[in-house]
């Protein structure tokens, strides 16, 4: 599933994966559709993709790194919305998830309101709030209500999955690839000194720095979650990746 943790000299450092159907909006309508019914019969919240430990392991680094418990924090992919449930569970309270698939939007939103109705989770005040967005279209200059249609920026911006997906659509927009725009996206987002969080299983550590950390990007490399690793063939691996990057 995941690449391995490779040496700075690795050949064609973050080369582009081959497409795939897990990057693109119809593969993700698919799934939340099959998600969306399976909650509604059962109470399934979905999948917790890389587990439910990479979500807490992103929240205890944000209770070191970024203790503000109201500062303005961004889901991107937020699918069912298990990482910002983990946030607001810490005490996390300004707390926004937007997903391009309608239907990942629908089954957070229920998930939601079953914890809102329950006493088995907490659920931070005000509770998290879920919108159909497309963040791509930062890049490209246009308005995407809910995300930037405010004159404040985001303090803290998380991606668990997200640009893995990204990478593995084929898509060009203007005669731009979609990694190229998540990048730029991303950048657009952050107020000066706001934090990039992003958890990978495609891309090594090295591999998310020199996509991430450009001249016109504006990032550096802030912090990363330590991971356990493993041996394999001579190099050095994990099965996910936990990078923070600053906006400087």
């Amino acid at each position: 599933m995941a690449d391995l943790a490779a040496s700075g000299d690795a050949p064609e450092l973050g080369a582009p994966l081959p497409p795939s159907r897990l990057g693109t909006q119809d593969h993700w309508n698919s799934v939340y559709e099959r998600e969306v019914k399976m909650f509604n019969e059962i109470g399934d919240e979905g999948e917790v993709w890389f587990g439910e430990d990479s979500a807490q392991d992103m929240v205890e680094w944000a209770e070191e790194h970024f203790p503000h418990l109201d500062g303005r924090i961004l889901d991107l992919g937020t699918g069912n919305g298990q990482l910002l449930f983990a946030f607001s569970a810490a005490g996390y309270t300004s707390l926004t998830g937007v997903d391009y698939s309608p239907l990942s939007i629908q089954l957070a939103e229920s998930v939601l309101a079953a914890r809102l109705a329950s006493d088995e989770h907490t659920v931070s005040s005000p509770p998290p709030s879920f919108f159909t967005a497309d963040i791509l279209d930062v890049a490209l200059g246009e308005t995407v209500p809910h995300v930037t249609d405010s004159e404040e920026k985001w303090d803290l911006v998380t991606d668990k999955g997200t640009y893995d997906a990204v990478c593995l659509s084929d898509e060009v927009r203007q005669g731009r690839n979609l990694r190229e725009l998540y990048v730029e996206s991303v950048s657009k987002l952050l107020q000066p000194g706001g934090l990039f969080l992003i958890t990978s299983c495609n891309w090594t550590q090295a591999e998310l720095e020199k996509a991430f950390v450009t001249p016109a990007s504006g990032l550096s490399v802030h912090s990363h979650v330590p991971r356990a690793s493993f041996q394999f063939g001579g190099s050095t691996g994990s099965s996910i990746t936990t990078v923070a990057f600053e906006k400087q």
